[in-house]
């Protein structure tokens, strides 16, 4: 069975000078992306795909899921 799991990205820094496109995930935020990680394991629900923004923060959310996940 087909299955589309819909993500935010983790928490991230505040906007900044760099502007929004930019802002990288938080400590915090890392956390969270490591956490859904372990939690999609547990659960069995390994994606076979990742599309996601080429904003920063999204991007980073989606590296620390992939490096759980492998």
């Amino acid at each position: 069975m087909l299955r589309l799991m819909l993500l935010r990205h983790a928490k991230a820094l505040a906007e900044t000078a760099t502007g929004d496109h930019a802002r990288p995930l938080s400590q915090r935020g890392h956390h969270q992306a490591q956490a859904m990680a372990a939690y999609m394991v547990q659960e069995g629900l390994l994606p076979d795909q990742i599309m996601a923004s080429d904003a920063t923060r999204t991007r980073e959310t989606g590296d620390d899921l992939v490096l759980q996940l492998d």
